[in-house]
């Protein structure tokens, strides 16, 4: 084995200084307070105009989620307390410094097997894209922006239970491969990488699923942040990474607008709005949010959920599960349907997330998902200091 690469030290205090969109209260704050005002503030009227839906967000709303923020904040203070011995982390991530060979290699082990399974689940399900009907030709007239192009592909290439569900260990395998490579190097890892993210682009592009890409570059990322810190202690990254998520705003924007023009600009909106590309990509974005909230607001109003079904939506789903719970089957179909059902009915089914904040509520109350969000934020706590020192459970 190699000798472990010079990592970096990390003093607690300048890295949550630089870095304090990486702590977990200042991550939600920045990511759900914004979201949540614009949702209270935007009136009916632009609801109906830009999104074409009734607004359902109100003032009990808006409380509810800040209730769910100041308890993941309440939730990380109580684990800062509990820890606070652990909150001076420096020195290199211990991960480096007393992983055993063993260890080392089962992590490779299980990345080979990861990846394996991974690349041949989307070698059969692109198999059976092509029995459906994906051609060449057809992936052509999306990229030339054909009307109706890039549905009829995401009907062709309709997800399979069991198939795409094991291409979601994607995200695990790129993590842990970077994991491995920066420990090892690149050489050991880089093959297995390179034909997984290139599936992974086809399949955000293609697919329109923008965030199967976001989960294989943001982990890493992250662990590069955390092994390289010293590269970023320049005075001009000491000034821009303070400010990487209003940058990442933007990048983001742009990202969105290239994707979207494929997926509804020039398929279809290019010809019947009166607005902009960059107006419809900003809208569309912003709408994506607020229409969340909105969503989860008038859901919680109507849901008729008969056990937790939303937040543990990935066990209902697993493979054969139903076989073991002969209700999942059926509860995973009654729940959707209802779900649809209302969102068809009040709002505009073509946006239908329903938040990741009101699916607690729907699934264990108003109280049990506050108390849900204090747990979440306890947790969350302890994950960024283990993530500061460096060990395994924190970094992977």
């Amino acid at each position: 084995m190699n000798t472990p690469p010079r990592a970096s030290a990390v003093n607690s205090a300048g890295w949550e200084r630089s870095l304090w969109w990486l702590h977990p209260v200042w991550f939600f704050l920045f990511t759900v307070v914004p979201v949540t005002l614009a949702s209270y503030l935007i009136p009916a009227d632009d609801y109906a105009e830009f999104w074409r839906t009734d607004k359902h967000f109100q003032f009990e709303d808006l409380l509810s989620v800040l209730f769910a923020v100041f308890a993941f904040a309440a939730g990380a203070g109580i684990a800062k307390a509990v820890k606070s011995s652990q909150l001076q982390a420096a020195g290199p991530p211990e991960a480096l410094q007393n992983t055993s060979q063993t260890i080392w290699q089962f992590f490779y082990q299980a990345f080979r097997i990861g990846a394996l399974v991974v690349l041949v689940a989307y070698v059969i399900w692109a198999a059976i894209c092509v029995k459906n009907g994906v051609t060449i030709d057809l992936m052509l007239s999306v990229l030339k922006g054909d009307s109706g192009s890039i549905s009829t592909l995401k009907d062709l290439a309709e997800t399979i239970p069991g198939i795409t569900t094991a291409t979601q260990f994607g995200m695990g395998v790129f993590l842990i491969g970077a994991f491995i490579a920066y420990r090892f190097g690149w050489k050991l890892v880089r093959w297995w990488l390179l034909p997984l993210f290139v599936l992974t682009i086809v399949r955000a592009f293609f697919r329109s699923e923008r965030l199967a890409l976001i989960e294989v570059l943001v982990p890493p990322a992250l662990l590069y942040l955390r092994f390289k810190w010293d590269s970023f202690r320049s005075p001009f990254a000491g000034r821009l990474m303070p400010l990487l998520p209003v940058v990442s705003i933007f990048g983001l924007y742009f990202v969105f607008t290239f994707t979207e023009y494929f997926r509804s600009w020039a398929t279809f909106y290019a010809g019947t709005s009166e607005h902009s590309m960059w107006w419809h990509s900003f809208m569309r974005l912003v709408g994506y949010y607020v229409t969340a909230l909105n969503n989860g607001a008038l859901y919680l109003s109507a849901a008729k959920v008969a056990m937790p079904y939303f937040t543990l939506q990935w066990f209902w789903k697993f493979p054969l599960i139903d076989k073991v719970i002969g209700s999942a089957k059926s509860l995973n179909q009654d729940v959707m349907d209802d779900y649809s059902l209302v969102l068809t009915h009040d709002a505009n089914i073509e946006f239908n997330n329903p938040s990741g904040i009101f699916v607690t509520f729907v699934d264990y109350g108003v109280i049990g998902g506050v108390l849900t969000w204090a747990v979440a934020g306890f947790v969350a706590m302890l994950l960024y200091r283990a993530y500061l020192r460096g060990t395994i459970t924190g970094l992977l």
